[in-house]
């Protein structure tokens, strides 16, 4: 049998492919932009202003408590300390979740946000989606150690299990005001 290209071509081709198979989504590397913060949703959620466009972002590699578990809101006061309405902050794109969020290390000058939020014992390393951000886990052995933030508790329980069983409760609609602020036409 006759192939079109030699064996060392054909070795070059599938080692290519399986490459491009094996690399994770949004695994390329984006160059970082720098933006403002606008809003600051939960620990680690922003909205950020880059270009005139607000984009949604989510920190990487960490998950903050929920906003109503404990040290939620603790988690969010410290974001807003570090990185609140105004501030310029430099974002590094990991890829997008999801929900659509751009996936990102957020730098404050040279502090890294997420990695500060570790520290302080408001987050958790998320080692399942960044196993290779050992500064996250000895930030998070520290904290542990010395009983920082929630880490104060006997057993903190970890956001996403924290979800699974709190779920969100669905928002009541009223009729005439519909979901939005917007007063809505009567169905006459």
């Amino acid at each position: 049998m006759n192939y079109p290209f030699s064996p060392w071509r054909r070795f070059f081709l599938i080692l290519a492919l399986l490459l491009a198979l094996a690399a994770p989504a949004g695994a390329q590397s984006e160059p970082p932009w720098i933006g403002v913060v606008e809003k600051v949703l939960d620990g680690d959620s922003l909205i950020i202003n880059s270009g005139g466009k607000a984009i949604e972002v989510r920190l990487f590699g960490i998950d903050c408590p929920e906003y109503r578990q404990p040290y939620g809101k603790d988690a969010r006061e410290f974001t807003r300390h570090l990185a609140g309405q105004g501030q310029q902050v430099t974002v590094y794109p990991k890829g997008v979740d999801s929900h659509g969020r751009v996936l990102a290390r957020v730098f404050i000058d040279k502090k890294e946000l997420n990695l500060e939020l570790i520290r302080a014992g408001l987050a958790w390393w998320y080692s399942h989606y960044a196993p290779l951000m050992t500064n996250y886990y000895e930030a998070q052995k520290e904290a542990r150690q010395l009983n920082r933030g929630l880490w104060a508790e006997a057993d903190p329980v970890p956001p996403w299990i924290w979800r699974k069983k709190n779920p969100p409760t669905p928002k009541k609609k009223s009729l005439l005001w519909g979901d939005s602020k917007e007063p809505q036409s009567h169905p006459d």
